[in-house]
């Protein structure tokens, strides 16, 4: 029986649609069978092992991908240099016997297009693989370097290839949103800046650097090549491949609080959100294997990303009734996706505030993921979510229990709200247990701890120097999560009411700054506005009159719910002055990156309302000019009259 043929597109699409709706084993099988076709079907096998590993954190899988994607890139270098030496072979022979060598012209470019692609793709996950891994001697020295290559191949490339797109699509810019280039972002770096005091790279990382050099400028299209007559739908279909990196590097940027843009030596560059929501989109709209991520990029940004650092007017947003588009889209076509389900259970938690229909959607990305633990795991993370913000701690803590035993991500952060639950429902000597045993995950911890496990061990090493001795501390800790993840406003009135009751039982010297911040976010849920600003009031007198460092972010987050405050009332320079402050009033305190994107948002929309008032008033000036004016001419031919 003769195998299908399948194009070298056809394969990764088919692979990529069986991994999305949940055929991990069809789509292991499919990528392995043709792996060794050409570079793309080996690209999708490295992709492959790629989700792989960052879905589970395994080492071995890790290891695994970046070997695999080490072999891509290698495999289209070698290609790249096979193909040269072709190419004047047959330059030879042609002049020799007078022949010219009959090569598409429009095959050849498709081919390089597809190459340089791929190696920038590589390059961004080897970053990523490397960040994960918290190789720390390889930050500088190739972390930083390979996003910095990437970046720059994927800005090349898109603009070469929306440039063909133009010239053969007449309403390109409508369909694209808007023309990119006019706003191409540039990192600010010159090509000789690093650093002398990095660490030099050994003997065979240069050579391999030289081979990727070499490779690039071979696979480098000139603006003579770019006319070479590829059809639209190819030009589209690269489009749609090179828009997914383009744009998804340009909003992970977007996302870095200003402390980190710095350590990555990116001066003055912010990502344009707007350029890369748009070419995310076209990617969505491509028929390349990237387009259901590039889905999963959108509605990530939506129910994700807009609440929880607090997006609003003067940001760029998805609509509700886009993202539900979205996901109707995709779960008529991949119809047993947990992913998909999963984001369907964020857009009815998130947008919508229908927790029970949220749970239902998450319980049934848990059910079609049961045969994949990895993502069975983030839908019952989730789930467990939901019974938090219920207050319903005993399922809450079944959920957590599962994270705690089964799951390779944050485990100490599992574990300490396993105590938290423990302590809400009295079981307090559980709860001291489950602290000390947190601990002791951090203590076998030997990578660097990333921002919630340092969260985690500042709170477990509090409570272990002041064991739980009430149900109601549980409970603060438990609000504090959920004022800290943004689940207050998806709470109801007898929840929060509940809560509120919960902070009052509080008198413990050391929380009291913790329960004024919350009373007051408790309080601004229930539509008490003035109580809510007077407990974030008393909450910066009691943080600024003594000295303290557990829960100091409380005093950022002071200020910065007073700045919201000030700004619904139009009181735009007090909102300006405590936004300041929460921004760099403060230093070294829990979830600092986190707070702070949530401070550049809101600093972003004063400034949207600042640039509107000025706007207003200028209108208003030179209507009031105006209108004086005739008001001059009117009384100029009235007092002639009389004179």
């Amino acid at each position: 029986m003769n195998r299908e043929y399948l194009s070298d597109v056809e394969v990764s699409c088919r692979g990529i649609d069986l991994m999305v709706n949940n055929d991990w084993d069809g789509c292991e099988k499919l990528f392995t069978q043709y792996k060794n076709n050409s570079p793309l079907t080996n690209y999708c096998y490295s992709f492959f092992s790629f989700m792989k590993a960052i879905l589970t954190f395994e080492d071995h899988l890790l290891e695994t991908a970046h070997k695999n994607i080490e072999n891509t890139q290698k495999l289209c270098t070698e290609s790249t240099k096979m193909f040269s030496s072709f190419k004047k072979a047959f330059k030879l022979s042609s002049n020799s016997n007078n022949k010219t060598p009959d090569i598409p012209k429009e095959k050849v470019l498709e081919d390089k297009f597809t190459k340089a692609i791929i190696l920038a793709d590589c390059k961004l996950y080897l970053a990523i693989l490397t960040f994960v891994r918290q190789i720390a001697s390889s930050y500088l020295t190739s972390g930083l370097l390979q996003i910095r290559t990437s970046w720059k191949s994927y800005a090349k490339i898109q603009r070469q290839l929306y440039g063909l797109y133009k010239q053969l699509e007449p309403n390109a810019e409508q369909i694209y949103g808007s023309d990119p280039n006019s706003s191409v972002l540039q990192l600010w770096m010159d090509e000789n800046d690093e650093s002398e005091s990095d660490s030099k790279p050994n003997n065979s990382e240069e050579k391999s650097d030289d081979q990727m050099s070499e490779a690039i400028n071979e696979l480098s299209v000139s603006d003579d090549e770019v006319g070479a007559g590829m059809p639209l739908e190819t030009v589209k279909r690269l489009l749609g491949a090179v828009s997914f990196g383009y744009g998804l590097f340009q909003i992970c940027l977007s996302f870095m609080p200003p402390k980190v843009l710095k350590l990555i030596k990116v001066f003055g560059f912010e990502g344009d959100r707007s350029v890369a929501l748009k070419a995310i989109n076209f990617t969505s709209n491509s028929k390349d294997m990237r387009a259901p991520f590039a889905d999963m990029i959108l509605l990530w940004y939506s129910t994700q990303a807009t609440p929880l650092f607090g997006l609003s007017e003067g940001d760029v947003l998805i609509s509700n009734e886009d993202t539900k588009s979205i996901l109707d889209k995709n779960l008529s076509k991949y119809q047993k996706s947990s992913l998909f389900y999963y984001f369907k259970g964020k857009y009815y938690r998130s947008l919508l505030k229908d927790l029970d229909a949220a749970l239902s959607f998450y319980e049934q990305a848990a059910e079609y993921s049961n045969h994949i633990r990895e993502i069975e795991l983030i839908s019952i993370y989730e789930i467990g979510w939901i019974y938090l913000t219920n207050l319903e701690y005993e399922k809450a803590l079944s959920k957590f229990l599962i994270m705690h035993k089964d799951s390779k991500w944050s485990r100490s952060f599992s574990t300490y709200i396993c105590a938290i639950l423990s302590a809400s429902m009295s079981n307090l000597n559980q709860a001291n247990q489950y602290v000390k045993e947190a601990l002791k995950i951090i203590a076998a911890n030997t990578k660097k701890l990333n921002a919630i496990e340092l969260f985690t061990q500042k709170r477990c090493e509090f409570l272990k120097k002041n064991p739980i001795k009430s149900k109601s501390v549980g409970q603060l800790f438990v609000i504090e999560l959920l004022y800290l993840w943004v689940c207050l406003p998806y709470s109801t009135k007898e929840n929060l009411q509940r809560m509120i009751k919960a902070c009052d039982e509080i008198n413990d010297k050391n929380l009291l700054v913790i329960k004024c911040l919350l009373e007051g976010s408790l309080h601004l849920s229930l539509q008490d506005q003035d109580f809510g600003e007077q407990c974030f009031n008393e909450c910066l007198a009691r943080g600024e009159s003594e000295k303290f460092t557990f829960g100091k972010y409380a005093l950022v987050c002071a200020n910065l719910e007073l700045g919201l405050i000030s700004m619904n009332k139009s009181d735009l320079a007090n909102a300006k002055s405590y936004l300041n402050k929460a921004q760099s009033g403060y230093k070294e305190y829990e979830l600092e990156e986190r707070i702070q994107t949530v401070v550049k948002s809101s600093q972003r929309r004063l400034k949207f309302k600042m640039d509107n008032e000025k706007k207003n008033n200028a209108l208003k000036d030179k209507n009031d000019a105006e209108e004086q004016e005739k008001i001059n001419k009117q009384n100029e031919i009235k007092n002639f009259y009389i004179s």
